[in-house]
């Protein structure tokens, strides 16, 4: 919002719509289900930035290029990586024992995403 008023632009805020509806779970591999959830949401954010990138690039507008690329593109393939990184672990871990170890795990962690 700060970058449009920035540029001169007009804030016109519209309604969000909700998330698509959570898959189904069965009782057993519930986070493994709920982190690759989480995965394909950002995925689809990732799609939509790469959309307003292209749209920047056929304008040829540098600032916004920049912008995006800074600000938008390089913490979203982080957390692409690390929601990825956490989908593989959880799937190789297992359920039970290892799921309940790996939730300890991720309660300490400190990362952004």
């Amino acid at each position: 919002m700060a970058y449009q008023t920035v540029r001169g632009g007009q804030l016109i805020l519209a309604d969000i719509g909700k998330p698509p509806a959570p898959v189904t779970v069965s009782s057993t591999a519930v986070g493994l289900q709920l982190v690759q959830q989480a995965l394909e949401m950002e995925k689809t954010v990732n799609a939509a930035l790469l959309q307003l990138h292209s749209i920047g690039d056929s304008a040829s507008d540098a600032h916004f290029l920049d912008f995006i690329e800074g600000e938008c593109l390089d913490a979203q393939a982080s957390c692409l990586k690390r929601l990825s990184d956490l989908a593989s672990q959880l799937a190789q871990c297992g359920q039970g024992l290892g799921e309940f170890a790996f939730d300890r795990e991720l309660l300490h962690d400190q990362s952004d995403c």
